[in-house]
C-alpha cells in the first residue's frame, strides 16, 4: 500500500513538472517564437542639441499631450521638484513640477508611469499612500500648484499600475500570496483577471516576475515585458485576449532560472519601454546582471505592433536606461546610461 501511494505521488510530481514544461508565463497561454527579419543600426541624431541645463541627473522621460517632455531626476535638498517640463518643439524650459515632501501637492518617491505620448495628462504611480495620480501639467505650470486630474487607490497587494481608457486601470497584484494581473472597472470592481503560469503565481516569484507596462492610451491594450524572461505579453483588455511573444528561445529553461538564486551571473532582458497607439518599443539587453552594470554593450530597440508582430530590431551602440516615443515625428528620446545624458534617435526611416 505505501509503494502504491509513493508511487502515485511520483506521477502526480511528474505530471504537474510535465504540465509546467509544457506551458509558458501564462496560464494557458502558448508562447510564440518570433524573430524579426529587419535588423538596422542606427546612430543618435546629431542634429539635436538640447542640453536640458536645468537638469542635474535624469533618470525617467515622458511625452505628454504630444507637446511637452517630462524629466524626472532625484530631488534633494538643492533640487527641491521631482519633474522638469520642456516644451518639445523649441526645447525651452517650462517649469519645475511637484515638489518633494509631505505636503499638499507633494510627493515623495514618485514614479513616471510609461503611457503613450497622446496621454493627456502625466501618471504618477505614488506608493507610499498608496495611490496614482493623473497630473495636469499644463494647469500645473499655470497656477504653481500640483493639479491632480484622477486620482486611482490601489487595492490591497498591488505592485505595479497602468491607466487605462474611460478611468479604468490595469494592475499587478498578489491577492491570498498568488500573482495576477487584473483589469479594474470604473467603478473599482474587477473586469478580467489573467493569471501567470500556476508553477509560477507564488508570491515568491514575485523578482522573476518583475515586468514593465506600457500602454496603447487609446485601444486599452497593455504590453507587459518581462525583464527575467525574454518575453512581452500583449493583454486586449476590451475582449480579454492575451498573446504571449517570445524573442529568444532560452525563454523554455524558465524552471531552470526560477529554481536558482537571482545573483550576478542572471540575464536581465528587457529594461525600458516606450508606447504610442501604434507601437511597442522596448529597450533589450540579453545580458548579466554584472555585465549590465558594467556596460558598454549597447541596446536592441525592439519594435513591435499591437497585433504582437516583431517589426523591427533597431541595434545602438549606446546603454539606453529609459525612453519616450514622439509618435507625430517618430523621434525616439533616451536617456544614455554612463553619461546620463539625453538624446535622440530618428526612427523616421525606419517606420
Amino acid at each position: 500500500m505505501i509503494r502504491l501511494l509513493r508511487d502515485f505521488a511520483f506521477c502526480l510530481t511528474a505530471l504537474l513538472v510535465m504540465s509546467c514544461g509544457s506551458s509558458g508565463i501564462m496560464k494557458n497561454v502558448k508562447v510564440e517564437l518570433s524573430k524579426s527579419d529587419k535588423v538596422v543600426s542606427i546612430t543618435p541624431d546629431t542634429t539635436f542639441h538640447a542640453s536640458f541645463p536645468e537638469v542635474l541627473n535624469a533618470f525617467r522621460l515622458q511625452i505628454v499631450n504630444d507637446t511637452i517632455i517630462v524629466i524626472q531626476e532625484s530631488a534633494n535638498s538643492s533640487n527641491a521638484s521631482h519633474f522638469k517640463v520642456y516644451s518639445l518643439n523649441t526645447f525651452s524650459f517650462l517649469g519645475a513640477i511637484v515638489r518633494n515632501g509631505r505636503g499638499p501637492g507633494e510627493m515623495l518617491n514618485p514614479y513616471m508611469v510609461n503611457c503613450s505620448p497622446e496621454s493627456e495628462y502625466l501618471n504618477i504611480n505614488h506608493s507610499p499612500s498608496g495611490e496614482a495620480y493623473s497630473i495636469d501639467v499644463s494647469e500645473t505650470l499655470r497656477t504653481g500648484k500640483t493639479d491632480i486630474a484622477g486620482k486611482f487607490t490601489f487595492p490591497a497587494g498591488t505592485i505595479d499600475w497602468l491607466p487605462l481608457p474611460d478611468s479604468q486601470h490595469f494592475i499587478l497584484q498578489s491577492e491570498n500570496g498568488k500573482l495576477l494581473l487584473r483589469h479594474i472597472g470604473d467603478n473599482g470592481g474587477t473586469i478580467n483577471t489573467f493569471n501567470y503560469n500556476e508553477c509560477l503565481d507564488d508570491e515568491g516569484f514575485i523578482t522573476y516576475l518583475s515586468c514593465l507596462f506600457a500602454g496603447n492610451g487609446e485601444s486599452g491594450e497593455v504590453a507587459e515585458l518581462m525583464m527575467f524572461f525574454p518575453i512581452i505579453n500583449i493583454i486586449d483588455t476590451e475582449d480579454g485576449t492575451l498573446k504571449s511573444i517570445a524573442v529568444d528561445k532560452s525563454y523554455r529553461e524558465w524552471e531552470s532560472v526560477t529554481s536558482g538564486m537571482i545573483d550576478k551571473d542572471t540575464r536581465q532582458y528587457y529594461v525600458n519601454a516606450a508606447s504610442s497607439r501604434d507601437y511597442i518599443l522596448a529597450a533589450y539587453k540579453n545580458t548579466t546582471l554584472e555585465q549590465l552594470m558594467i556596460g558598454g554593450q549597447g541596446t536592441s530597440i525592439h519594435v513591435f505592433d499591437w497585433e504582437g508582430d516583431f517589426l523591427y530590431d533597431i541595434k545602438v551602440n549606446e546603454d539606453i536606461e529609459s525612453m519616450t516615443f514622439d509618435d507625430r515625428t517618430k523621434y525616439l528620446y533616451c536617456i544614455e546610461k554612463s553619461e546620463r545624458r539625453i538624446l535622440r534617435y530618428d526612427l523616421s526611416e525606419v517606420l
